[in-house]
């Protein structure tokens, strides 16, 4: 294994070039992912919030005593669960004066059923129907995100890919997706042992999806070699994530369209990263200087010099 060390800034500036080279092919990218995104945010708007959200609650009564009030209120009415999840009784309620209040919170009645209303079912078809579109999304999304995985790959390699390769990675979704499971559980067990272990699995483990995507590796072997990958680089790594989300949280700032350019640098850069660190791990030990080569043949080879 070589020296595993990159410059931060060097990935960065790369993916920015890149991004800049292969705009025109990033831009349906985006519009691609946007509309998808809008069409799943509304999907789920429409099947209303499942549980009491109280910082909406918030923004229409006047303080947190008031708040914590009508929320017993409703659970001892039955609109929500012990737990504070929405019930039928919830579902059915049609119009503010069909409401059960206690009479102290009758000046905050329409304000209430307001609130109400942003966790009543409104779609079309059944509730199962709707967490069967949940699932089916969910693996749309995940099979975008692989193929926009192999796209940054190409474009750190210089390779110009075209949109199409979008949906280019059927074949290794279910790898993919327990790859994704194993991560995900590794990482959640992590962060329930005082967080510092979460952060460590989830540096260890970024490079598993790619694994999939570039190496074909299975999705034990995926996390494997992506600890392989990241030994030696680790604190490097996790230097570089945090100046990634950096670099993002301006793009948010830029009114959110800097967005554009900053998700595909760092994106590309990562890219870069990987084959960097791929590089490293897979060239062959170079011979140690102490240990030349010498043909015992050449009589006017000098010896290999011994050790003081």
């Amino acid at each position: 294994m070589n020296d595993k060390h990159f410059s931060k800034g060097d990935a960065i500036r790369f993916g920015f070039g890149q991004t800049k080279k292969y705009f025109g092919v990033i831009l349906p990218l985006a519009l691609i992912v946007i509309i998808f995104t809008a069409g799943r945010t509304m999907l789920d708007h429409n099947a209303g919030g499942r549980a009491v959200d109280e910082l909406a609650l918030s923004k229409v009564l006047p303080n947190d005593t008031v708040k914590k009030g009508v929320i017993a209120d409703l659970i001892r009415n039955g609109y929500f669960s012990d737990k504070g999840l929405r019930t039928d009784k919830l579902l059915n309620l049609s119009s503010a004066d069909e409401l059960d209040l206690s009479e102290e919170f009758e000046p905050y009645r329409r304000k209430i059923y307001r609130y109400l209303q942003i966790h009543q079912y409104r779609l079309p078809f059944p509730q199962s129907v709707y967490l069967l579109l949940v699932v089916v999304l969910w693996g749309i999304e995940m099979w975008m995100g692989m193929g926009l995985t192999r796209m940054s790959l190409q474009m750190a390699r210089d390779e110009r890919p075209v949109v199409t390769e979008l949906f280019s990675e059927a074949s290794t979704l279910p790898t993919y997706m327990l790859a994704s499971i194993l991560m995900g559980i590794s990482i959640i067990g992590g962060f329930l042992l005082f967080v510092i272990p979460g952060i460590f699995l989830l540096v260890m483990l970024q490079f598993s999806g790619y694994a999939v995507i570039d190496e074909r590796k299975g999705p034990l072997q995926a996390l494997l070699r992506s600890r392989d990958l990241t030994r030696g680089a680790r604190w490097n790594l996790l230097a570089f994530g945090g100046l990634n989300l950096l670099l993002n949280l301006g793009g948010v700032l830029c009114l959110g369209i800097g967005l554009l350019f900053t998700i595909p640098t760092s994106s590309i850069a990562l890219s870069a990263v990987f084959d960097h660190l791929k590089s490293a791990e897979d060239a062959p030990e170079a011979p140690a200087a102490s240990e030349p080569v010498v043909n015992p043949d050449d009589e006017s080879a000098d010896p290999p010099l011994s050790r003081p």
